[in-house]
């Protein structure tokens, strides 16, 4: 998937351009899109984010705005077992790749 076709282009595009001319200037704007934003429109595969010293309560951004599965598990400290998040009671997935931690609801990890 990429964030726009030739074809798209063209619509906002007012004169007659060729794809060879035009794909050079899709291809560097996607790759600016995807180094500034962090999200890969191409991916895949599992992909595996870490954050440290989250408060319960705060709202942590995935590089993927809508994940088609989601893991979360909260450690107390360093070194503990830690604990699986259930949606809905220990976090909430927001719109946009955001996801809101609830972990005390859930217990002490």
């Amino acid at each position: 998937m990429s964030i726009a076709t030739l074809e798209d282009v063209k619509r906002y595009v007012p004169e007659v351009v060729d794809d060879a001319s035009l794909q050079p200037h899709l291809d560097a704007a996607e790759e600016w899109v995807s180094r500034v934003s962090g999200a890969d429109f191409d991916s895949t595969a599992e992909i595996t984010e870490t954050f440290y010293n989250v408060c319960d309560g705060a709202i942590v951004t995935l590089r993927e705005e809508t994940p088609s599965d989601l893991s979360v598990k909260a450690y107390l400290a360093h070194g503990s077992t830690g604990a699986t998040l259930v949606e809905d009671s220990g976090y909430h997935l927001r719109t946009r790749g955001r996801v809101e931690l609830l972990w005390s609801r859930y217990g002490s990890p």
